[in-house]
C-alpha cells in the first residue's frame, strides 16, 4: 500500500553503510514522495537505488562536496524540478573534478538550482553543468570562501552565457568574494561594476548587484553580491572588517538592502560609525 506522505527527510552521521542505503532504497521504492531532504554521507547517497522514473520533484542535500553528487542526482531523477545543495561540512576536501559518466541528456527538466559551497567555484565547473539546464528559471550561487576565478566577477561573460545557454533564467542570486592584491584599490571595484551596468542587467533582467571593498588587519577583499541578499546565515560587518568603498549598479545607491536569511549577525557600533553605511537601511526576512 502506498503511503500518502509527500515529504521524506533523513539525517545520518554514519560515513558509509550499505544497510542504510538499502533501507533508503526500499523506502523510496514503496512510497511516492515528492520532496526528499538528506543530511548525511555522499557515500550513502550514491548507493541509493532509485526507482525507475521516480517522481521526486524537490531535493535538498545538506552536505555536498563533489560534482559527482550533482550529476548523480540529476541523471537518476527525471522529474526533478528543484535541487538545493547546502554548504558542505568543514574539514572535508572538495572534489572539483567534473564526472561525466552519468547520462546527462535528461537534465533539461530542472527549473531551480541553489548551490552553496565552502570551497572554490569555477566558471568551467559551473558552465559544464549549466549548459545542460536550458529550462532553468532560478539560479542561486553562494561562495562562502574567497574565489579565485575572475570570470565569475565579469558581467559581460555572465550576460553572454545566460543569453545563449540559459534563455529562461529570470532570477539570479549570488554571493561571491575575492582577495585583492596589495596594489588593487577602489578602481578594481568600479572595473567589475562597469560590466554589470549594461542594459541586459539594468533593463532586460532588472538584476541589481552591489560590491563592497573591505579591509581588515590582514588583507583587503571584495564582497560581490546580488540584491536582495539570500543566504542561510550572514555576518555583516564583523568586528574585524571595515568597508572602505561600496557601490552598486542600481541608480539609487542608497536603496534598502533586503536580507533573506535564517541568521543575521550585525556589529551595530561599527555599522553606525561608518559614514558609507549611514544611509543604508536593512529589511530582514
Amino acid at each position: 500500500m502506498k503511503c500518502s506522505l509527500k515529504k521524506f527527510s533523513i539525517s545520518s552521521n554514519v560515513l558509509g553503510n550499505n544497510n542504510i542505503a538499502s533501507s533508503l532504497s526500499a523506502i523510496l521504492s514503496h512510497h511516492d514522495f515528492r520532496e526528499f531532504e538528506f543530511d548525511g554521507s555522499e557515500n550513502i547517497l550514491n548507493e541509493i537505488q532509485w526507482p525507475v522514473s521516480y517522481g521526486l520533484e524537490h531535493v535538498t542535500i545538506a552536505q555536498w562536496y563533489s560534482w559527482s553528487t550533482v550529476y548523480f542526482l540529476l541523471s537518476h531523477l527525471p522529474f526533478l524540478r528543484t535541487l538545493v545543495l547546502k554548504a558542505d561540512p568543514a574539514g572535508i576536501s572538495f572534489k572539483e573534478t567534473i564526472v561525466t559518466q552519468y547520462d546527462i541528456t535528461q537534465l533539461c527538466h530542472l527549473s531551480s538550482l541553489s548551490l552553496n559551497s565552502r570551497y572554490n567555484i569555477t566558471t568551467d565547473n559551473m558552465r559544464s553543468l549549466l549548459v545542460h539546464l536550458p529550462m532553468l528559471t532560478h539560479l542561486r550561487l553562494i561562495g562562502q570562501q574567497p574565489l579565485t576565478d575572475s570570470l565569475l566577477f565579469d558581467g559581460f561573460q555572465w550576460e553572454n552565457f545566460i543569453e545563449t545557454k540559459l534563455p529562461a533564467l529570470n532570477k539570479f542570486e549570488f554571493w561571491f568574494s575575492k582577495h585583492l592584491y596589495h596594489y588593487e584599490d577602489v578602481t578594481a571595484v568600479e572595473s567589475i561594476m562597469t560590466s554589470f551596468r549594461t542594459s541586459f542587467w539594468l533593463e532586460t533582467k532588472r538584476w541589481f548587484v552591489k560590491c563592497d571593498y573591505v579591509e581588515n588587519k590582514y588583507c583587503r577583499h571584495l564582497y560581490f553580491y546580488s540584491t536582495p541578499i539570500y543566504r542561510d546565515s550572514l555576518d555583516y560587518l564583523d568586528g574585524e572588517n571595515t568597508i572602505l568603498y561600496s557601490t552598486t549598479n542600481n541608480i539609487n545607491n542608497n536603496a534598502t538592502i533586503i536580507v533573506n536569511t535564517q541568521r543575521l549577525s550585525l556589529d551595530l557600533n561599527k555599522l553606525m560609525a561608518q559614514d558609507i553605511q549611514q544611509n543604508v537601511s536593512f529589511v530582514v526576512f
